[in-house]
């Protein structure tokens, strides 16, 4: 039952009433209401008590004290191997070392400058030249001066009124690592960390191949098939649809987790383009490879990809988190219906009567004159698929072309009718395209497109066989049409069309305010930092940090298999991992039996202990058991702190050390 409206009045009324009543109900005493009979004031705070003696009000002393912290820790810059990279302790112990306590009376200086000490002393110096644990280590410091002006600013980046520096930086990065990775034009966001930039990729291919989700949900569709599995990527497509699912999405890796492996991303993406499929890239890892042209052709076809994801907070060392995600396309969608289950997603079942090249023209009708036309090449017939691209008009060369794949079944003329999806659309008149078949192919007749254009609203396009061709049923398609101001389908995607914030009647050009294109609406300003680091080092100094990373990385390989005693999981190093076994003396020369495998696997997890208790390294260890790996040593180089040969040497030296009474 819907309640009665409240008038503003009423609802302070309400408001004031309970105020009263809970007051009075407190104290017990009833207070008349008479100019005379007025509560008493609540306890006033002395002169001495509102004086504060925070020490937020030290006018930057505290400041000055963290800065004094991190430069003499050398948590940026200049950590020497003879430094502990941890004290550890365990947690109920280290409870008692920090004395955890919020009081009611704040702190002095003195204080708060031990709780700065007691912080530093107690964790991971992630900068140190032998953390070796994680994906990411050590802060640059361009980076961090970044990190520090953005927080200090405490921007949200969500509108271009609240964050206009940070805005144009944003989309200033964003266009450059469009083309750093190969494509004319994109869009993108920066976002919390690799799963969510892998999390919109899902949702932008979701959206493009069943874009009524956003209002259905998915029980609209078929089972959606997300494939990921090293398995024959053209029989697991084949098999998801004898399965009654709906494949979509394919995820591809750039470096995986732990043996830094690139999938071959040219033969992934030819099977993407034959049956139809988002490619998206999860790069988070070994993206960074991108800034060397010594490594780069690990990601070898990565321009082929439709989304790409990016972490330059880690191999990179850039401050966590720094996450940019981008995607190729900007504008126009055309997706087939699930009653078309025959063609896979982004098909056109499309009959054309050439095979060669026509050039299509959209024209508005004249009361939309302040449209303009949108032009369109097609790749025509023949019963394999073809290419269509979409290309907008020279007055909107801001938005890139849209290629989409086209499932060819016939040789016959077909007639495509559009029809506006809402009703309020209903004065848009359809539009009359002709496909004219070069004299050569004379006896084709014209294919006749009828097109109602443009709305804000996705279009519903049928595609009808020719009466000869009748056992083709219909194909009906989602086509959402670009107006003057096209968000791109990030926006399309997740707009949620907060009127508070996203108001279409501001002063300036609104197409700047990304927090509608993003999940969470406000973030955290990521861009700067990145924008510094490429913008201050220069792109040849981050190629040079990149290949001594790698380099290392390579060194240590061979030292593993020149060194007795040690052995390379797999038999070539492809990232800046490095996998290997220490295998101690006891078990040397021995069978390798069951037996002796698993007294090997016990040996990377006692060499962690050890090490960690003497706080001389932290290096990662890890089995695969799905694979037959038992437990072995996983090394990760960063770009920060830059790793070296004597490093390397000295880790080996270390694991001999430890491991030698094994």
């Amino acid at each position: 039952m819907t309640p009665p409206a409240t008038t503003p009045s009423a609802a302070v009324k309400s408001v004031s009433n309970t105020t009263t009543e809970a007051s009075t109900a407190t104290s017990g005493t009833t207070y008349m209401n008479t100019h005379h009979s007025t509560p008493p004031h609540p306890t006033r705070m002395t002169d001495r008590d509102s004086t504060s003696t925070s020490v937020v009000d030290s006018e930057g002393r505290l400041l000055k004290k963290v800065l004094e912290v991190v430069e003499r820790e050398k948590l940026v810059t200049g950590m020497s191997e003879t430094q502990k990279v941890v004290d550890f302790h365990h947690p109920q112990h280290l409870q008692k070392l920090l004395q955890l306590e919020i009081r009611r009376e704040g702190r002095t200086l003195t204080e708060a400058q031990e709780v700065l000490e007691k912080v530093v002393q107690y964790s991971v110096k992630t900068q140190h030249p032998h953390f070796y644990n994680q994906l990411y280590a050590g802060i640059d410091e361009v980076a961090l001066t970044g990190a520090w002006l953005t927080e200090a600013l405490n921007t949200n980046q969500h509108t271009f009124e609240v964050a206009p520096v940070f805005i144009m930086v944003e989309h200033f990065v964003i266009s450059k690592l469009v083309e750093l990775f190969g494509w004319q034009q994109g869009d993108g966001i920066f976002s919390p960390g690799g799963s969510m930039s892998n999390m919109y990729g899902l949702v932008l291919a979701r959206y493009r191949a069943h874009p009524e989700v956003k209002r259905r949900g998915n029980s609209s569709t078929r089972p959606l098939v997300i494939l990921t599995s090293d398995q024959a990527l053209k029989e697991a497509v084949k098999e998801a649809r004898r399965s009654g699912g709906d494949p979509f999405f394919v995820n591809a890796t750039a470096g995986s987790t732990v043996f830094g492996a690139f999938d071959p991303l040219e033969e992934v993406a030819d099977v993407c383009e034959e049956e139809g499929l988002w490619l998206h890239v999860d790069a988070c890892w070994g993206g960074t490879a991108i800034l060397s042209r010594t490594y780069s052709h690990l990601l070898q076809g990565i321009h082929r990809a439709d989304s790409i994801s990016w972490n330059p907070h880690k191999m990179l060392g850039v401050s966590l988190q720094c996450s940019p995600f981008i995607v190729k396309h900007q504008t126009l969608t055309i997706h087939p219906s699930p009653s078309d289950s025959h063609y896979p997603p982004t098909t056109l079942g499309l009959s054309l009567p050439t095979h060669h090249p026509q050039t299509l023209t959209i024209h508005p009708s004249p009361s939309d004159s302040h449209y303009p036309p949108t032009t369109l090449r097609l790749s025509l017939p023949t019963h394999h698929p073809q290419t269509l691209t979409i290309h907008p008009s020279p007055s909107d060369s801001h938005y890139p072309p849209t290629t989409l794949r086209l499932s060819l079944p016939t040789h016959h003329p077909q007639t495509l009718t559009t029809h506006p999806d809402s009703p309020s659309d209903s004065h848009y008149p359809p539009v009359t395209l002709t496909i004219h078949p070069p004299p050569s192919d004379s006896h084709y007749p014209p294919t006749t497109l009828r097109l109602s254009l443009p709305t804000h609203h996705p279009q519903t396009l049928t595609i009808h066989p020719s009466p000869s061709d009748s056992h083709y049923p219909p194909t009906t398609l989602r086509l959402s049409l670009p107006t003057h101001h096209p968000q791109g389908l990030l926006h399309e995607a997740n707009s949620a069309s907060a009127s508070y914030l996203f108001q279409q009647d501001k002063f300036y050009d609104t197409s700047y305010d990304t927090g509608d294109k993003s999940f969470q609406c406000g973030r955290k300003v990521d861009a700067f930092k990145l924008y510094l680091v490429m913008s201050l080092h220069g792109l040849d100094e981050l190629e040079r940090r990149v290949d001594a990373a790698f380099s290392a990385s390579r060194y240590l390989y061979d030292q593993v298999l020149a060194r007795p005693g040690f052995r390379p999981v797999l038999d070539r190093c492809q990232c800046t991992n490095t996998c290997f076994w220490y295998i101690p003396p006891s078990l040397r020369g021995q069978p390798e039996t069951q037996e002796w495998w698993e007294k090997l696997s016990k040996v990377a997890p006692e060499l962690k202990t050890r090490m960690i208790k003497a706080g001389s390294m932290m290096i990662g260890y890890q089995p695969v058991k799905e694979k037959g790996l038992v437990n072995f040593v996983r090394m990760i180089n960063t770009c920060v702190p830059a790793p070296t040969n004597q490093h390397m040497e000295q880790v080996l030296d270390q694991l001999e050390a430890l491991g030698a009474d094994l």
